[in-house]
């Protein structure tokens, strides 16, 4: 199955048409490409990394996750209301959040899109265990940054720590 298959199969499932952005972007990571995307305001961005541990599951045929990092929780977890609704598993992990058992649940692969604030996915912890250990870290795909206007500040260091944490293989 090539990537053009994948997106027509995603479309019939969920009864969707992407855009030509959408479609660009999505193959321009499926071929493990730095992406930068910015798009207006309501024009989709989010179902670019929606549906891209399913289509990485089609083209590689093993299971895969993705880590999406953003600033904003509230967005977050709106975000995984929505894909609970598609069936596809996700959580929020943040420095409020304290369920260890979550945790675990990372480690072990049950989640495929776990949305993380910065502070708990680059700062010592639990959740940075979480998300470097396991399963989970073993099939992740793609690293997104949502909402990139947020950042504050966006240097060496930040890359340095992101390099480290994520090496794709």
């Amino acid at each position: 199955m090539d990537v053009d298959q994948c997106l027509r199969m995603i479309e019939d499932k969920y009864d969707f048409r992407f855009k030509e952005k959408q479609e660009e972007s999505i193959k321009a990571i499926v071929q493990l490409n730095d992406t930068f995307i910015t798009l207006p305001t309501g024009f989709g961005k989010s179902i670019i990394f929606f549906y891209l541990t399913e289509i990485f599951e089609a083209l590689a045929g093993e299971n895969s996750s993705i880590v999406v990092i953003s600033t904003l929780q509230a967005l977050m977890l709106d975000q995984v209301q929505k894909l609970e609704k598609l069936s596809i598993k996700s959580v929020v992990v943040c420095e409020i959040r304290k369920d260890k058992g979550v945790g675990q649940k990372i480690s072990e692969g049950q989640f495929s899109i776990v949305f993380s604030s910065p502070e708990a996915a680059f700062t010592t912890g639990m959740w940075r265990k979480s998300l470097t250990s396991g399963v989970f870290h073993d099939r992740v795909k793609a690293v997104v940054i949502d909402e990139a206007h947020c950042i504050t500040e966006w240097g060496g260091e930040f890359r340095k720590e992101y390099d480290r944490l994520y090496e794709l293989r």
